[in-house]
């Protein structure tokens, strides 16, 4: 009788995670300087604030996008799609100046009195999903029990 021993597969280091979060903290710094009205460098006001972030968001998006199909099949499309989709509608709307969608953020925003911009409310607004959007996918690499 032969008995084969098969080894233990050990977990293979995921390059996406890391380079997302790494985009993430680029993101991250886009919101902290929009929310604290400052410019930045490259990117200037607020306009290419946004600009930016939707560029980082699609970036994460994308290799969310892949990594999820990966792991659960179209599935895992069906967690991060709805929120992708808002925070699209919030970038196109600051884009085309739809006050809809953005003056609650913009309202949340103006505690200090001052006036907020669309496009100020949208990065705030599109930088909470994007946190959203990550700790989905981060949630999503912790191990299970089986």
């Amino acid at each position: 009788m032969q008995s084969t021993m098969s080894t233990p597969k050990t977990p293979s280091f995921e390059v996406r995670p890391v380079t997302a979060t790494i985009f993430g903290i680029l993101a991250l710094a886009i919101v902290m300087a929009a929310a604290s009205d400052s410019t930045m460098p490259i990117l200037g006001g607020a306009r290419g604030q946004l600009i930016g972030l939707w560029l980082v968001g699609s970036i994460m998006c994308g290799m969310g996008i892949a990594a999820m199909k990966e792991r659960y099949g179209f599935r895992g499309w069906l967690a991060g799609a709805p929120f992708g989709i808002v925070a699209t509608a919030l970038i196109l709307s600051a884009l085309f100046g739809w006050s809809l969608l953005l003056q609650p953020i913009a309202d949340a925003m103006r505690g200090s009195g001052s006036a907020v911009s669309l496009d100020r409310a949208a990065i705030v607004g599109v930088g909470a999903i994007m946190a959203v959007k990550w700790l989905i996918a981060f949630a999503s690499m912790l191990p299970r029990r089986a």
